[in-house]
Formats: structure tokens, C-alpha cells, sequence
């Protein structure tokens, strides 16, 4: 690929992606209020920001939810409500986009003859049968992360036992969360779709859509930020500049940003304790 397609790249449409990208991180932190009212925008904002930073540095572009965890924890001082809601979360975002790539797939293997669709196909099923497992034997897993934190002496965050967690949420959460999980996914979808147009590349709103859910479906390879992955998932609607621009703006110049914002606000979160 020619390197001067880049450098020559629209920087307003550059600006907007990115723009659109923070937006999405934004959208998840009043998700994750929704869920937990008594939180705060700034903690939230903190503990989102935070996430995404680990999550881009770690394998799978997973290990944000490390950071949640312990975050909500501290603030509200109780890890069973800190385990659902990161749980509630995880469920949201592994169901919703794999659900949707899946359809989208085989739209493309149907009414565009895409036949590396069928890839994203094999890759969401796994995401979903994996996490659905997961799920199911949840009290299983719980045992096991106890007994780890009850190693590491991370125990005196647990209260009361991960055993006896009820996963529950009342309906108007769960509207609230699809609907803003929905809308996070366009909003990173549109910064997609910009990054194309920045590099000259025609794309349609319907095809960066399914170009990001793509992208999610293989991020489970486990490099950082689901590195290789999420650019084979990308380039399978459309390959060119347009992926790499979008995983510069998505990546490195995201990650810098999530970890400057971090530096004071985590800081904080040690000492804070929202009101009950």
C-alpha cells in the first residue's frame, strides 16, 4: 500500500472519526450509569477510558473489564455489583454485534456472493457459544476467580461471595443498554466510515457497519486489540487505506488518549466512594 495515501488522508474526516470513536466511549460510560445511577459521569467516564486503554494493550481487545471490575468495585464498595454490571456488560457487547455479524454475513454470502463472509459466520458463533458456556457454569467460574483473588490477597474487595451472585436487571435498564449498545456500535461504525472517505475510498454507511462487526467477530485472535484479526475482518467488505487509517485512529492515536485521560481521574478513584 502507498504510504502517501495516508499521509495525504482528509484531516477534518480524520478529526470526525476519531471524534466519533470518543463519542462511543462516552456512550458506554452512560451505559454504565444506567446500570449504576449513583456512579457519576466522571467516574464513569474514568473507568470507561481507563478500560479501553487496557483493552487496546491487551490480547483479544479484552482485559478492559479487569478495570471495571475492580473501579466500580471500589467506588460503590461492593463486588457483587460490580461483577453483574461488568458481566451485564460483556453479555451486551459479545451478543449483540456476533448476532448481528452473523446476519449480516449471510446477507453478504446471499445477495453479494462474499463467500469469505462465512468466516465472520464460524468466528461470532464461537464468541457466542464460548461466552453462552460461561454463562451457564457461571457459579464454576466464579469459584475459580475467588479462589484466585483469595490467593493474591485481592480478597477484601469481595463481599459477599462471587458464588452467590443473581444476575438480574429490570426491563427499562435492558432497553437502555441494547439501545445505547445499539448506538455505540454505530457511532464506531460511522468513524469507520469516515476514515474510509479521509483516504478517497467509497464506502456505504450500511457496509462500514458490517465491516466493524466483522472486525469484532475476529478480534478474538489473541494479539493486542485483536491485531490481524480485526483488519482480515475489515478488508473481508473492503480491503485498502481505509482499514489502516481507521486502526491508526482506533489504536494508537485512542489509546494516547485513554491513557492521558486516565492518569488523574484513576487516580482519584482510590479515594472515592460514591453515596449510597
Amino acid at each position: 500500500m502507498d504510504l502517501k495515501i495516508l499521509l495525504k488522508a482528509n484531516p477534518s474526516l480524520v478529526l470526525l472519526s476519531l471524534l466519533a470513536m470518543i463519542a462511543s466511549l462516552i456512550i458506554a460510560s452512560l451505559r454504565l450509569i444506567v446500570l449504576k445511577e449513583n456512579l457519576g459521569f466522571k467516574n464513569s467516564l474514568a473507568i470507561w477510558f481507563s478500560s479501553q486503554f487496557l483493552s487496546n494493550i491487551s490480547p483479544t481487545h479484552s482485559g478492559g473489564e479487569i478495570i471495571r471490575f475492580f473501579a466500580i468495585s471500589m467506588v460503590t464498595r461492593n463486588s457483587k455489583i460490580s461483577t453483574n454490571i461488568v458481566l451485564f456488560e460483556i453479555l451486551l457487547d459479545v451478543f449483540i454485534p456476533n448476532i448481528l455479524a452473523i446476519v449480516s454475513a449471510i446477507f453478504f454470502i446471499v445477495f453479494r456472493e462474499n463467500m469469505l463472509s462465512a468466516v465472520p459466520i464460524f468466528f461470532s458463533s464461537f464468541n457466542i457459544l464460548v461466552w453462552l458456556t460461561v454463562f451457564l457454569k457461571r457459579r464454576k467460574v466464579y469459584s475459580i476467580v475467588e479462589g484466585f483473588l483469595k490467593r493474591t490477597g485481592i480478597i477484601k474487595y469481595m463481599q459477599p461471595s462471587l458464588a452467590d451472585l443473581d444476575f438480574k436487571v429490570d426491563n427499562f435498564k435492558l432497553a437502555a443498554s441494547v439501545a445505547l449498545t445499539l448506538l455505540r456500535i454505530l457511532l464506531v461504525s460511522f468513524s469507520i466510515y469516515l476514515a474510509y472517505l479521509a483516504v478517497g475510498i467509497p464506502l456505504k454507511p450500511f457496509e462500514a457497519l458490517v465491516a466493524y462487526l466483522y472486525a469484532l467477530s475476529l478480534g478474538i485472535i489473541p494479539l493486542p486489540a485483536g491485531a490481524l484479526g480485526m483488519e482480515i475482518g475489515m478488508s473481508i467488505v473492503k480491503p485498502g487505506a481505509g482499514v489502516v487509517l481507521w486502526r491508526i485512529i482506533a489504536y494508537y492515536i485512542l489509546t494516547l488518549i485513554c491513557f492521558l485521560y486516565t492518569l488523574v481521574p484513576m487516580k482519584k478513584l482510590g479515594t472515592l466512594r460514591s453515596s449510597k
